[in-house]
């Protein structure tokens, strides 16, 4: 679930870059290093996760997760330039609220659904 979560943030992350930046060499090197970071990632992923699964609990992955996306998105808050002024020639984006409802009840079934299925299996 962390995986179909994180790949569910990489538009918006994409689209965070692509406005954040002015066309040029800073925002080509802002879009290579966040290309970087997936293989870079997964590598030290496995090798922490299993350090960690090897000498502690399986639990800890999730708490070293945690912790290192609070740093990120503090080193964010620090690194990241401020919005552009907007535009007030653009007219004003609308949330689609029934869809964000939807995608948000459909995940919590799916995760119920991965939790119980055993139960309806007869196991």
């Amino acid at each position: 679930m962390q995986g179909l979560f994180a790949s569910g943030a990489i538009p918006a992350a994409l689209g965070i870059i692509g406005v954040a930046y002015p066309p040029g060499t800073r925002k080509n090197k802002a879009f290579a290093t966040f290309s970087a970071g997936n293989p870079s990632g997964w590598v030290v992923g496995l090798i922490i996760g299993g350090l960690l699964t090897s000498y502690n609990s399986w639990r800890w992955g999730f708490r070293v997760v945690t912790i290192i996306g609070f740093i990120f998105t503090a080193i964010g808050f620090w690194v990241l330039p401020p919005d552009p002024p907007k535009d007030p020639n653009r007219s004003r984006i609308k949330i689609d609220w029934l869809g964000a409802l939807l995608i948000v009840c459909g995940v919590g079934v799916f995760c119920y659904g991965l939790r119980y299925v055993h139960d309806f299996r007869g196991d």
